[in-house]
């Protein structure tokens, strides 16, 4: 697999064109794209050097305005280099490093993948409810935005959700 296409891949078609869902809206200023709903989130930013202390600080007030959390993602491969650096000095707290998986769903899941460890397609509300809870026991905090951002996307075949 080539990572950098990968990357690149995912960053063209699942950051910079964020499918616009109900309880969303997509916006694009100031060199970031932004999602905005049931929370919000820089999705992408396309920004010269030197150019992210104005526009951190820029989305930094702006959500700062409405008495809203911001939620802004930095991935290793993110440019410019200064932008972690710039988030951190509007008080922007980062998370513990995440993970971008990636599997082929035309391929077949290996069995079996470990002790106690099934991986399926979400496709119930049931599967939704158990994914949530997963989801809150790996990441430590609450996730029920999650039921309302999904629950009626699971027929949709652009949206894979594993548990």
């Amino acid at each position: 697999m080539d990572l950098g296409r990968v990357l690149q891949q995912y960053d063209s078609e699942v950051r910079a064109r964020p499918k616009v869902r109900s309880g969303f809206e997509v916006e694009r200023t100031g060199g970031v794209i932004r999602l905005t709903g049931h929370f919000n989130f820089i999705c992408s930013c396309d920004l010269a050097p030197g150019a992210s202390r104005e526009a951190v600080a820029s989305q930094a007030a702006y959500f700062r305005s409405r008495g809203e959390k911001l939620i802004w993602r930095v991935y290793e491969h993110d440019k410019p280099a200064e932008l972690s650096d710039c988030l951190a000095e509007e008080g922007f707290e980062a998370d513990q490093p995440g993970t971008l998986m990636i599997f082929d769903l035309a391929n077949q899941i290996p069995e079996p993948v470990g002790p106690d460890i099934e991986i399926r397609r979400v496709t119930t509300m049931e599967d939704l409810h158990g994914f949530i809870t997963a989801s809150e026991v790996a990441f430590g905090h609450e996730e029920s935005w999650r039921l309302a951002a999904f629950s009626s996307r699971l027929g949709d075949p652009d949206l894979v959700l594993c548990t």
